[in-house]
């Protein structure tokens, strides 16, 4: 159920380009780039902020809610950093994503809060991600025609 909202929310996010004039700045057809969108990324990401730093911060600050906002402010500020190193015309697309990113830190977050383990996180990511190809193809699939 919770993939399927994050499965629907990445859908929304890929629409969302069109509404506010954004370029996505990927080839979405390339095996590579769907490999590292739908699997890798979600996996290494996941591991890094809701794992190799979740606990650190939460015995630093022993506060969950400060852990959840920490560990997504990492995880924007990751997807961030690429503004000072992309052509300028990619830079509202990174600031596209910081935001989506932002929301989705929270939510993945707030699940490895109730749940205590990453696994949930990480498929709620990798349906995130899965979304936006999902759309994006779904575009490819309607302009063939």
């Amino acid at each position: 159920m919770v993939c399927t909202g994050t499965f629907l929310g990445g859908v929304v996010i890929y629409r969302g380009i069109f509404l506010v004039k954004v370029g996505l700045p990927y080839n979405l057809t390339s095996p590579q780039t769907i490999f590292m969108l739908v699997f890798f990324g979600p996996i290494l990401e996941e591991e890094i902020f809701r794992m190799a730093l979740w606990q650190p911060i939460e015995i630093l600050f022993k506060q969950k809610w400060i852990t959840i906002v920490a560990t997504t402010a990492l995880f924007s500020f990751g997807h961030f950093m690429a503004y000072w190193f992309v052509p300028d015309e990619l830079k509202i697309f990174i600031v596209y994503q910081t935001v989506y990113v932002t929301g989705l830190g929270l939510v993945v977050g707030m699940r490895r809060y109730r749940t205590g383990a990453v696994l949930p996180g990480i498929l709620m990511h990798m349906a995130f991600n899965f979304g936006f190809l999902c759309a994006f193809n779904y575009d490819g699939l309607k302009a063939s025609f």
